[in-house]
This record gives C-alpha cells, sequence and structure tokens, in this order.
C-alpha cells in the first residue's frame, strides 16, 4: 500500500515539471514572437503580447495601461533607430504558479556597433489568457542592476 502512494506522488511529480517545462515551452514561444515585433520596431504587433488589462512600467515609473498606452511606451523605447533591444542570454529565471508566471532576466541597448549602453533588469508577469496564450500581465523593464 505504501509503495501505490509513492508511485502516486512519483506520477503526480513527474507531471506537475513536465506541465511547467510546457508552460516554459509556451512562454518562449511568446517571448519569441515579441522579440521579433520588437526587432521589427511593431508597436501594433508588441501591444498584442500583453493582456487588455496589460501595464507597462515605463523608464521614469509611471505606468502605461492598456495596449494604446502600452503602443506609446514602446514608441519611446524603440525611439532611437541607433539602439536594439536584445535579450542576456542565461540570465532568466522563470517561476510558474498555475495559469501565472514571474520571469526576470537582464536585457540591454546596443548600438550598431554592437557596444552595449545601457542595462537593465526586467521583472514580467504573464498569465494564460482566454485562448490558450501566454500575455503579459506586468512589463517592469527598467530595474536596475544590483553593483
Amino acid at each position: 500500500m505504501l509503495t501505490v502512494g509513492y508511485k502516486k506522488v512519483i506520477v503526480t511529480l513527474l507531471f506537475t515539471v513536465m506541465g511547467s517545462a510546457h508552460a516554459v515551452d509556451e512562454l518562449n514561444s511568446t517571448r519569441t514572437g515579441f522579440g521579433q515585433a520588437m526587432a521589427a520596431r511593431d508597436v501594433e504587433a508588441i501591444a498584442q503580447f500583453f493582456d487588455e488589462k496589460g501595464i507597462l512600467v515605463k523608464q521614469d515609473g509611471t505606468l502605461a495601461k492598456g495596449r494604446d498606452e502600452i503602443k506609446q511606451g514602446f514608441r519611446e523605447i524603440l525611439a532611437d533607430k541607433n539602439m536594439r533591444v536584445q535579450s542576456v542570454p542565461g540570465s532568466s529565471n522563470t517561476v510558474q504558479n498555475g495559469d501565472i508566471i514571474l520571469r526576470s532576466g537582464r536585457w540591454q541597448l546596443v548600438d550598431m556597433n554592437g557596444k552595449v549602453q545601457e542595462e537593465w533588469f526586467a521583472s514580467e508577469v504573464f498569465r494564460k489568457n482566454a485562448q490558450g496564450k501566454w500575455v503579459y500581465l506586468i512589463d517592469n523593464p527598467y530595474n536596475k542592476l544590483p553593483d
């Protein structure tokens, strides 16, 4: 009887881990699409990766609420055509609780010569929408890096 209980625990743990891995894969797909929209500087496409009630924390600390304000916030981020945004590989951490994911990681503003001009630490909250897609609920990209 103890063996049966032990097997159930193992099976439950495996499904939990596999479910989390699947969610991270889905989130990576969302982030890839978001990255492509950023590279194309397509604020209409960028906004579609946000929940309708999503929030972007702008560099001055004010909140862009909803997709229309988020579009304007990304116009500001992408205003300098001589700069591009890039994630820092291996710097992210992802934690899932049901249909909510917290992700954190570093990103950089890089000039046309590949020189890093600014580096920040982003905190992002995603949730799974009614269509089963992961969307940004909160994007707080301008956290200072620890010294």
